[in-house]
């Protein structure tokens, strides 16, 4: 053993000679079964999934690959969002345990009673790949504020950090479709701005690209000001789904008729 720059000792176990070896050599070898272990808690094909089951306390949302794209069926039906479940099947491929409970206690002592967030992943049988349904229920916020039980497939329960819940979004929202825009910037030639005064109607600004920039009439935009709305637009998305209809009423209080 000794500090950096130093040698470490290390015998073949089957004689009397003691060797030295550079200490960083021997780091490796310094590992306790909790290192040697698999520490992701789920392991599946992204690729070759076809339905997510997921809930939390009061809600359950049900999402199924229809002909290569991915579809909210239950509690509405709607298109998927397609960013959110690759996010989310990331964020479930790559959650690693911290620590390990070999041998469990009761559920009520870590909180997986009452479960915080659970998950359900199917993977249809094809060809001689017979179908495979993975399992992950994560518990409440342990008392040491730190973790959280997570069950698998494995006997053992995984302790994972307890913020990484945060990384599966518990809104049914979050999971329907929400772009609002989608096109090349670079493809746009005309933008055009109305804002709405109810005195006096709509006052409408008109910007062209030419081959100085964008150039805007009545009124002069700032420089660079419509190229960065029109790249804002290129890829807008909402953040959450506030209702699937609205009447007049309700769209003037949110500044939607007329719009601002």
């Amino acid at each position: 053993r000794g500090g950096a720059g130093q040698a470490a000792g290390l015998s073949r176990g089957d004689g009397d000679a003691v060797y030295t070896v550079p200490t960083f050599r021997a780091a490796a070898l310094r590992r306790g079964l909790a290192d040697l272990r698999e520490k992701r808690v789920l392991r599946f094909d992204r690729e070759a999934m076809e339905r997510v089951e997921l809930s939390w306390p009061g809600e359950t949302v049900v999402l199924e690959r229809q002909d290569g794209a991915w579809r909210v069926i239950a509690p509405v039906e709607d298109d998927a969002d397609e960013v959110a479940v690759s996010d989310l099947l990331s964020d479930l491929s790559f959650l690693r345990a911290e620590e390990f409970l070999d041998a469990p206690p009761a559920d009520p002592e870590v909180g997986l009673d009452a479960p915080a967030f659970q998950a359900k992943l199917t993977v249809p049988a094809e060809g001689e790949r017979p179908a495979e349904v993975f399992h992950l229920v994560l518990g409440q916020e342990l008392e040491n504020g730190q973790h959280r039980a997570a069950r698998a497939r494995e006997h053992a329960l995984y302790l994972v950090p307890s913020e990484r819940i945060d990384d599966f979004p518990r809104r049914v929202g979050a999971y329907r479709y929400k772009q609002l825009a989608q096109f090349v910037a670079s493809d746009a030639q005309q933008l055009e701005l109305a804002f709405h005064d109810p005195g006096e109607g709509a006052h409408v600004v008109i910007a062209e690209r030419g081959e100085t920039g964008w150039e805007s009439a009545p009124d002069a935009m700032a420089p660079g000001r419509a190229a960065r709305i029109v790249a804002e637009l290129a890829a807008l998305r909402g953040e959450d789904l506030l209702a699937d209809a609205m009447g007049e009423a309700e769209q003037a209080r949110l500044g939607l008729s007329p719009p601002r």
